[in-house]
């Protein structure tokens, strides 16, 4: 077997099908395009006419809704809601404590409560269930609390806007960085 004589790890350096080298350099493989687009489907409650268009116009109030059946616009509407290529885990990779039936599912039932729980590697369901726990996107975290209270949430933010670039958790997250919808960041 001979293979062509360019430089050692570029991508010019290819086997030849003749066994002879080529007399240019062999281009590098186009990579496969990934496809992300709004799904034409979706509906707010059901309405054609509220579609990803109509979340477009203002994504950081509308990326959150559903559409009546658990099918949310930033799942539905990824470009719209800057959620492409952002998926949590299947249910064989991440597991809540190890647990069967404990997967990302079971942290949508409650994200503030779980979010910050650990699997048996040490990886956080935030880390992999982003969507879940608000990690994608334009999305307010489900679990930042203003220095670590109770009740002091995104949602609280939303009256606080002006303290959005002061107020921190208790890991010193900004609000405006966990927060960008209640804040007005996105």
């Amino acid at each position: 077997e001979a293979y062509c004589s360019y430089e050692v790890g570029s991508a010019a350096c290819a086997y030849c099908a003749d066994g002879e080298p080529t007399a240019e350099p062999t281009p590098e493989p186009t990579p496969e395009p990934t496809s992300c687009t709004d799904s034409i489907l979706w509906g707010y409650k059901g309405k054609s006419s509220k579609d990803c268009d109509w979340v477009a116009k203002k994504p950081a109030k509308r990326c959150a809704k559903d559409d009546g059946d658990d099918w949310l616009a930033l799942s539905a509407c990824p470009v719209t809601c800057g959620t492409c290529g952002c998926s949590d885990s299947t249910e064989e990779t991440w597991l809540y404590k190890g647990k069967s039936g404990k997967s990302c599912d079971h942290v949508a039932k409650k994200p503030s409560k779980y979010c910050d729980s650990e699997d048996d590697d040490g990886t956080t369901a935030g880390e992999a269930c982003p969507m879940t726990c608000g990690n994608c996107g334009c999305q307010d975290s489900l679990t930042w609390l203003y220095k670590g209270k109770s009740g002091k949430d995104c949602d609280y933010m939303k009256k606080k806007t002006n303290k959005c670039s002061k107020y921190k958790d208790k890991d010193g997250t900004k609000a405006k960085e966990a927060c960008p919808i209640a804040c007005g960041e996105c």
